[in-house]
């Protein structure tokens, strides 16, 4: 449920700063200056690049035998149960970056580059000790 509400969030953020008519930004450098700028409408774009990466990461979730083609996690219930715990985090915490992506290109905020580079870093983590866990199972 809280990645849908994520995904709306950013919906009502586009619509908004499309009503404002502001412009929002397109590009930052690592210190959080910003190098271009771009129309509103841009801003759409993001909430269905959120849609998109929901709906990947929700068929792994609920398919982990896709992903297990080497076979080496076990195809079981309790296997099964941990990995979607994982990818529902994992689903939550990109839907989560996304909006404050959203909300920064908004200018609604102020970017921070360590945050957003901390979050990828948890997400790669994530991804890696799921794989870890359940492959030593």
């Amino acid at each position: 449920v809280l990645p849908i509400i994520l995904i709306i969030a950013s919906l009502i953020i586009a619509i908004y700063n499309q009503s404002v008519g502001n412009n929002i930004i397109l590009h930052w450098d690592f210190v959080g200056n910003i190098t271009s700028e771009g129309p509103s409408e841009i801003l759409f774009i993001l909430p269905i690049v959120m849609c998109l990466v929901y709906y990947v990461l929700l068929y792994n979730e609920e398919h982990p035998e896709q992903i297990n083609r080497i076979k080496k996690i076990p195809n079981n219930i309790k296997s099964n149960n941990t990995w979607r715990k994982y990818w529902y985090i994992l689903r939550t915490l990109t839907m989560l970056l996304l909006l404050y992506i959203t909300v920064c290109s908004a200018k609604l905020l102020i970017i921070n580059s360590i945050l957003v580079c901390s979050l990828l870093l948890i997400l790669i983590w994530l991804l890696f000790a799921a794989f870890h866990r359940l492959h030593k199972k």
